[in-house]
């Protein structure tokens, strides 16, 4: 959503220019890039301290998916800049959180199912965004961008205690190493 919608809810409902949109929307690009670095260099730090793989990469999950609820302020700030901070600091929560999301999937399924889970998260990831366009355009036309701010903000955290409870109901495939 932020990577694809932000740049026009940007222009259609704060008002900027397609010259200020660009000056500033640079900055939710940046701050993915720092959360894939971040992922797998947090993970890999709780490694080197002892803790296991898996652990290590819930930990820093959950971190991340403490970000995303920011989101719904992202609609509710007062300047577009405070926005795009927010906006930030959700986009570097989402990509440390699906970095580190590859990382588990290694560390937890045997090799030779991999390349399946990787298939499977992938095409989930392709239908996802399919259905996803079209409820995003038909809230924003129907209601406004704060329904989907909104949404962003529960996804994660959703998720993570999905992740914690399956994860404590039982042990992994295979140790990593």
């Amino acid at each position: 959503f932020y990577l694809f919608w932000f740049p026009k809810y940007l222009n259609d409902a704060r008002g900027l220019s397609l010259a200020e949109v660009g000056r500033t929307v640079w900055v939710v690009y940046l701050a993915a890039d720092i959360g894939c670095i971040a992922g797998g260099w947090l993970s890999g730090y709780f490694i080197k301290r002892g803790a296991a793989p898996a652990t290590a990469r819930l930990r820093v999950m959950a971190f991340a998916a403490c970000l995303l609820p920011l989101s719904p302020l992202v609609a509710l700030s007062s300047s577009p800049f405070i926005a795009v901070a927010i906006a930030a600091l959700s986009v570097l929560g989402h990509l440390a959180w699906q970095v580190t999301l590859k990382a588990l999937i290694v560390d937890l399924f045997p090799k030779s199912s991999v390349g399946t889970v990787f298939g499977v998260v992938a095409a989930g990831s392709g239908f996802g965004g399919m259905v996803s366009t079209g409820l995003v355009a038909r809230t924003v036309t129907a209601f406004s961008y704060t329904p989907v701010f909104v949404a962003m903000g529960f996804m994660h955290p959703i998720a993570i205690l999905l992740l914690v409870w399956q994860f404590r109901r039982r042990k992994p495939a295979r140790a990593a190493v």
